[in-house]
């Protein structure tokens, strides 16, 4: 019996696992691909509502109604989060440049098991400057099909989904896209 050679690229990994993690890859892409370019993002739900958790505001109740004529920036988190701690200076960077000009920005902390003084203490340790809702949940997830973290949800004036980004934040890309919503009527 002749032994089997299993082939190999000029990496060392077989030609197997390169291809199934291409195809993993092409498959990932094509799920994602419009919400990561920003093209056909699905329509957004009619309202929710919910209660400010942490930061300015603490205990306010918002509702997305409230909220029409105004582009809306979620940044979807959770305390365990590494990129999410990376993306908050630019998120507060972005909070500054944006938040007089009818842009409202909240974080929506996604985790179920935190308790709300817990949440305080996260929420303070990213250091967002700006409110945090907490999902407890899930609702604002499923609502809005986050599926990873960080997300960040851009709805335009009449609460519609304007834009969606995942990972690490790009403050060029997502300017450019909070510039577009609110460039829309």
């Amino acid at each position: 019996m002749m032994p089997t050679r299993i082939l190999r690229s000029s990496t060392g990994i077989p030609f197997w696992k390169k291809a199934a993690l291409l195809i993993a890859t092409i498959l990932l892409s094509a799920s994602l691909g419009g919400a990561l370019s920003g093209c056909n993002p699905p329509a957004g739900p009619e309202d929710f509502e919910a209660t400010i958790r942490a930061g300015e505001g603490l205990g306010d109740r918002v509702r997305l109604e409230a909220l029409r004529g105004h582009v809306v920036v979620l940044d979807f988190w959770a305390h365990w989060c590494e990129p999410c701690f990376e993306s908050a200076p630019a998120m507060n960077r972005l909070y500054e440049r944006f938040g007089n000009r009818g842009v409202a920005f909240y974080g929506v902390n996604t985790e179920a098991n935190l308790s709300p003084r817990r949440l305080i203490e996260e929420h303070a340790r990213l250091g967002a400057v700006f409110p945090t809702f907490h999902d407890q949940d899930g609702t604002l997830g499923k609502l809005y099909q986050v599926s990873s973290l960080p997300t960040l949800i851009i709805l335009d004036r009449n609460g519609r989904i304007s834009s969606r980004h995942y990972g690490l934040v790009n403050e060029q890309r997502v300017e450019s896209a909070i510039e577009q919503a609110l460039a829309k009527n």
